[in-house]
């Protein structure tokens, strides 16, 4: 990106920062409000993206994550979080076990709860639960219709984002497949894949990414979310969460889409 792009991209991400603020629902600074705000959304599924330090913050003298986990637990059926793997791309081996989860540290610690991890060498995610692993694609989570992201891409599945900086949208590669966006390419990568720590499998492991890189613009995505109440932004001080039904999300991006392929960018050059 050229000095006057990264320029302008700087002040418009300032810009919808200061926007989105009117939507954003401030809340008291408690576990309780905290608790009172995700019963409201009770559901069968929710993807939970996690700003660690912030969660650790928040929930330190109401019990820490295991106090967390005990709320989803009573509000969803299921709890999913990604543990990717994006390593795998250069050094091509995955352990369902002992591969650490690249992106955030809550990646690492929500594996402590879960039932098990997908088998997807890049886009693994950790399941806490009833979803029966036999009924699944556990080998290709991200695009595969039988996969996790196929089974949450409806109105009974939510995304919540906790303590993160901005929205995060794990999602969205499985819709750019299903919807045939044209900066996306398919791609394959080598690698072994370890099953337990003796059974393994030489694998072709395909996967999309974009043809180069682009800037999502996060802060205008979040603005028009919330201002056309797609998504709810909720603060409780300084720790932000952010809801929004996985069915929403998906028409939504496909409206945006339809108009304009490369909504969810500065530029496209």
């Amino acid at each position: 990106m050229k000095l006057k792009d990264k320029a302008i991209f700087k002040f418009r991400r300032n810009y919808y920062g200061r926007k989105l603020k009117k939507y954003i629902s401030v809340r008291d600074n408690s576990c309780k409000a905290f608790e009172e705000i995700i019963s409201k959304y009770r559901n069968d599924n929710c993807f939970i993206h996690g700003g660690y330090s912030s969660i650790k913050r928040f929930f330190q003298k109401s019990g820490g994550i295991d106090t967390l986990i005990r709320i989803l637990d009573d509000n969803f059926k299921n709890i999913l979080s990604p543990a990717y793997t994006l390593t795998f791309k250069q050094h091509g081996v995955y352990h369902y076990k002992y591969s650490k989860p690249d992106i955030g540290y809550f990646g690492v610690v929500f594996g402590a709860y879960s039932n098990f991890r997908t088998l997807d060498p890049i886009g693994s995610v950790w399941v806490r639960g009833c979803l029966n692993k036999t009924d699944l694609d556990l080998k290709n989570s991200f695009f595969a219709k039988n996969g996790i992201y196929g089974c949450i891409d409806n109105k009974k599945s939510l995304t919540i984002c906790l303590g993160t900086d901005t929205v995060m949208l794990s999602l969205l590669h499985y819709l750019e497949q299903k919807f045939q966006l044209p900066y996306r390419h398919k791609l394959v990568y080598k690698g072994i894949v370890y099953y337990d720590d003796s059974t393994f499998e030489h694998v072709e492991h395909k996967t999309t990414e974009n043809i180069k890189v682009l800037q999502v613009e996060r802060e205008r995505i979040e603005y028009d979310m919330l201002k056309e109440g797609v998504m709810q932004r909720y603060d409780f001080g300084d720790f932000s969460i952010r809801v929004f039904n996985n069915q929403d999300f998906s028409d939504f991006i496909e409206r945006k889409t339809f108009k304009n392929p490369y909504y969810l960018f500065y530029e496209k050059k």
